[in-house]
């Protein structure tokens, strides 16, 4: 069968939705009081499990919290962050790091870097579910492996997500010029 080019353009079309999404993307601290529906929560948290790691390792947990009490506790562990506590959902990702690529670059655990593309690769399925993400990323370890019985040691928080319905209006934050980030062949 000939390809009578749609496929190239419908290819160009979500590269260019893909594009916009991520031009748009901003973090957003209210939240409107909406449920979200399983299957748009599964498809974060499947987009999240989907994510590439280092070795595949796959070091991570997510814990869902969608209980209005512990999402206070939560928030409070957050540096009292409490516009956290009005998302529908947080989702808190922890990383084991005995499962993670010892040797990222020959000094460092890959449980970081795993982290965050599982995290990016989330907030992408969210905002095409037309959902909206907040990374919370002040947090104290220690006080939410004991809320959310967490076990100390091997396994640290790496992240808590906010989720849900935006609430609020506004222009996606400044970034940088390429030529202030990327250098060719040479960092200097």
């Amino acid at each position: 069968m000939k390809d009578d080019g749609t496929s190239v353009w419908k290819k160009q079309v979500k590269c260019m939705e893909l594009f916009d999404t991520m031009k748009k993307r901003r973090p957003v601290k209210r939240f409107k009081r909406l449920p979200i529906a399983d299957e748009k929560l599964n498809s974060v948290l499947g987009s999240m499990r989907l994510a590439p790691s280092a070795a595949n390792s796959q070091p991570w947990k997510f814990i869902v919290v969608r209980d209005d009490q512990m999402k206070q506790r939560v928030a409070s562990a957050c540096q009292g962050q409490k516009f956290i506590a009005d998302a529908p959902v947080l989702v808190v990702g922890c990383a084991t790091i005995a499962e993670a690529y010892p040797y990222l670059g020959m000094y460092m655990s890959s449980y970081g870097m795993d982290m965050g593309l599982a995290f990016c690769s989330g907030e992408l399925a969210a905002f095409h579910e037309g959902l909206t993400v907040h990374w919370v990323y002040q947090f104290h370890n220690e006080k939410i492996q004991e809320l959310l019985s967490i076990p100390s040691g091997d396994v640290n928080v790496v992240f808590v997500m906010a989720l849900g319905y935006s609430d609020e209006d506004g222009e996606p934050d400044g970034r940088k010029n390429l030529s202030e980030i990327v250098r060719y062949e040479k960092y200097s």
